[in-house]
């Protein structure tokens, strides 16, 4: 996971990569990529990862289906 921040640039916003992480993906200047943002927010100190609509939406279903059960392992040791 590569994790930065979006800056303006004129009239346009950039994000930058770090050449570590340019590196581990095998990236290269001119490389198209794709990616899902995800927004970072601090909740009572603790760093957390806010999802857009749609990913939301699939986590939202999968604990409404599968809730007791991840009750249950939740519980476990």
């Amino acid at each position: 996971m590569i994790e930065t921040r979006i800056r303006k640039h004129g009239d346009d916003f950039e994000v930058t990569i770090p050449a570590e992480a340019m590196e581990q993906y095998g990236l290269a200047e001119g490389d198209t990529i794709v990616f899902t943002p995800s927004k970072i927010a601090w909740v009572n100190g603790e760093k957390r990862y806010l999802l857009g609509p749609e990913h939301q939406a699939i986590v939202d279903r999968v604990l409404e289906e599968h809730r007791d059960a991840l009750l249950y392992l939740a519980d476990k040791d």
